[in-house]
């Protein structure tokens, strides 16, 4: 649902400005984006996007393509994906030549909550024997979990040994039952 709604935003933006881009600054067009996907994937199939997003050019490119307007456009995306294990990928596709320029994997660095995250965290908890038996407790029959959400906050990093190679994440819940909207708010499980 997450990515239809995102991809439903891009559509609007990309009806505003054309598919193909007028300006080097101006975002990644639709056709962009499935092309450094495409080749990313070719590279790595099982990898998650955090991000594709423009590689805005050099000051000196730019000021080139300011003086001489509508010349061809030198495009590349800076890709950041994650995979199995924690890894993170941060990948530059120049899109004109249709290939991947670098490569690397950082180290000592995590993966950003996606909102594929945010949905499989949220479909845990209104599962979970002990957040059903806390929400009953403040009156939220099981046949109501459906309105129970959750906000998942990264909590940044933590080096212990429960944490060693698992993403922690702190999850305040909304109370949506109450008739009042000022009763509204967060209450922790």
């Amino acid at each position: 649902m997450a990515r239809e709604r995102t991809k439903q935003l891009f559509q609007q933006i990309v009806k505003a400005n054309g598919d193909e881009p007028r300006h080097p600054l101006d975002p990644l067009t639709e056709n962009e984006i499935a092309t450094a996907v495409k080749l990313v994937r070719e590279e790595r199939s099982d990898v998650i996007f955090n991000s594709v997003t423009l590689l805005e050019p050099k000051k000196i490119d730019l000021q080139r393509w300011l003086d001489v307007p509508n010349q061809n456009l030198h495009r590349e995306a800076d890709v950041i994906a994650s995979g199995k294990g924690n890894k993170v990928y941060d990948v530059v596709v120049d899109l004109t030549a249709g290939r991947i320029t670098r490569w690397d994997e950082p180290k000592d660095v995590y993966p950003s909550i996606t909102m594929e995250d945010l949905a499989v965290v949220e479909a845990i908890i209104r599962k979970d024997a002990k957040v059903i038996e806390q929400c009953g407790i403040v009156g939220i029959p099981p046949e109501d979990m459906h309105k129970v959400y959750c906000d998942p906050w990264t909590i940044g990093l933590v080096t212990s040994a429960i944490s060693e190679g698992n993403e922690l994440t702190e999850l305040p819940s909304v109370d949506t039952m109450s008739a009042s909207p000022m009763a509204l708010g967060y209450s922790k499980l």
